[in-house]
């Protein structure tokens, strides 16, 4: 065991990448890792040539169960049912609130809502969260 429920803190691999950021008001960029682990975005995804041309706030966050982001201490079969489309959204809910709660200058959700863009064509439904 060891799930983690809404009051269960775990830790979520995520990185921020600020070099085309042009500040406040501008896009952020929300790349959500596939079926794999996450590292930092880099310039041979297409994120990136549209962080440079937009001048956005790149964020990648890796999937729960995927790379170092484990939120049970196990991956046994009861675990497993905590891999789930609804499971990811709440987490993907949880991120967005807490890293537009960090730094008001560096995300503000209300003038800078994010975009989120995935890893995996399997995660395409999640494009329009946000």
């Amino acid at each position: 065991g060891g799930v983690a429920g809404a009051s269960t803190k775990w830790k979520q691999r995520f990185y921020i990448d600020q070099t085309h950021w042009c500040g406040e008001g501008c896009p952020i960029f929300l790349y959500i890792g596939g079926e794999g682990p996450q590292g930092p975005v880099t310039d041979h995804l297409f994120i990136w040539t549209l962080a440079e041309q937009y001048g956005a706030l790149l964020v990648a966050l890796e999937h729960r169960f995927y790379g170092e982001s484990f939120p049970t201490a196990d991956m046994s079969v009861a675990n497993l049912q905590y891999l789930s489309s609804q499971q990811a959204l709440a987490d993907l809910a949880r991120f967005i609130a807490y890293i537009s709660s960090f730094s008001p200058t560096v995300v503000d959700t209300h003038s800078s809502p994010p975009l989120t863009l995935n890893a995996s064509p399997a995660a395409s439904k999640w494009v329009s969260f946000g």
